[in-house]
C-alpha cells in the first residue's frame, strides 16, 4: 500500500508514534526486497536503523516467554507478531 492510500486517520496516528520502532533482521530483510521490488532503494531502509529511526535488537529468544503465551491461550488463531502483549 502506497502512502497515498493509507487512510489520514492511520497516518497521523502513525506520525504519532516515538521512535525508534523496534524490528529485528527477517523484517529488514524482507522490507528491504519488497522496497526493492517496489522500485525503491533499500539503502534507505537500513539507513533508518544507522539513524536510530529502527531499533533491529529484537530477538525472539529474548522474548519467547512472553509470546509463547498468547499464542498457547488463543491455540491455531493467527497471532500477528507485531502486537503489543
Amino acid at each position: 500500500m502506497r502512502v497515498e492510500q493509507v487512510p489520514r486517520g492511520r497516518c497521523s496516528a502513525l506520525a504519532q508514534l516515538e521512535p525508534a520502532f523496534i524490528t529485528c533482521q527477517a523484517v529488514l530483510t524482507e522490507a528491504c526486497f519488497l522496497y526493492a521490488r517496489a522500485g525503491g532503494d533499500p539503502a534507505k531502509i537500513i539507513g533508518k536503523v544507522r539513524q536510530g529511526l529502527l531499533d533491529a535488537t529484537f530477538t525472539l529468544a529474548s522474548e519467547a516467554a512472553a509470546i509463547e503465551l498468547p499464542m498457547r491461550r488463543y491455540g491455531r488463531s493467527v497471532i500477528p507478531l507485531i502486537s503489543p502483549w
